[in-house]
């Protein structure tokens, strides 16, 4: 049923968890739809509302519809300021503009709220590398790598650091 959500329409809540789920799968025009669909039905909790607004921006993102992924993550910390994801993904949006100070702001909002999640550090990372800060960006891979070795994003950030570097053995 989740699989082929515009076969069946059964409400707000349905809506959200597709959308979700689409995003998840990459596919972001389909994702945008649902979650639209799911804030407009008026039946979101308010957790929901949250959850999909921040979705809804993740979609946005991946169409490279930026505006409107900052406007929904700015919704999103209007409604919790405290949702660390959407503070991240607002960074990341911010980060891939050039928009660095932006950025740092938004990963700095994360890691405050949540010093145990490793995205805005890889986050911090993205943005030191660009400015050719190396050692301070192979500070924030390294925490982000420290808090879960599984997450790739930082080894390839390291990586790249050591590239700019001339390390090409590391």
């Amino acid at each position: 049923f989740l699989t082929y959500p515009t076969l069946v329409h059964s409400g707000g809540e349905a809506d959200a968890t597709a959308g979700y789920l689409a995003v998840e799968r990459g596919e972001d025009t389909l994702a945008v739809k649902l979650c639209t669909r799911a804030i407009m039905s008026g039946e979101l909790s308010a957790e929901s509302l949250v959850e999909t607004y921040n979705n809804r921006g993740r979609g946005y993102d991946g169409l490279g519809q930026y505006d409107k992924a900052i406007a929904d993550y700015n919704k999103v910390t209007e409604l919790d300021p405290t949702y660390i994801f959407a503070y991240n993904n607002r960074g990341n949006v911010f980060w891939i503009l050039g928009q660095f100070d932006r950025a740092m702001a938004d990963f700095n909002r994360a890691i405050q709220l949540n010093s145990h999640y490793e995205s805005p550090y890889n986050g911090r990372g993205n943005v030191y590398l660009f400015q050719g800060e190396f050692s301070r960006a192979l500070g924030e891979y390294n925490r982000a790598i420290q808090l879960n070795p599984h997450y790739a994003s930082p080894y390839n950030g390291r990586g790249n650091v050591y590239l700019f570097q001339g390390e090409f053995s590391r």
